[in-house]
């Protein structure tokens, strides 16, 4: 298991999110409300997103929603961290359903 990222220095924690993941639902963090914890911040400053997940995923940065197949693949229990244009950050399971969890630091 790969050991969790820290955070940029400067960056503070801004919330924890925690959504229910499956291959035909795709996750919009910016829009959709999490299962548990709190909606993404939208100050406009920039925010970094650490992610882990239960289940291999599929995501996709360019507002363009993933499929199964579709997108790139980050591997169940990895660490991914996105400092992107959050608005367009998708995200679907590439097979079973599972688990998300998000951390935002700004």
């Amino acid at each position: 298991m790969s050991q969790r990222p820290f955070s940029r220095q400067g960056f503070a924690s801004l919330g924890y999110a925690q959504y229910d993941v499956d291959a035909t639902t795709v996750i919009r963090p910016f829009s959709d409300s999490p299962t548990n914890g709190v909606d993404m911040p939208s100050e406009p400053k920039p925010v970094e997103i650490h992610m882990r997940s239960t289940v291999d995923l599929r995501m996709r940065s360019d507002g363009t929603g993933p499929t199964s197949s579709l997108g790139m693949p980050i591997l169940a229990n990895e660490y991914f961290i996105f400092d992107g244009d959050r608005s367009n950050l998708r995200f679907c399971a590439a097979t079973t359903a599972g688990k998300v969890d998000i951390e935002y630091y700004g």
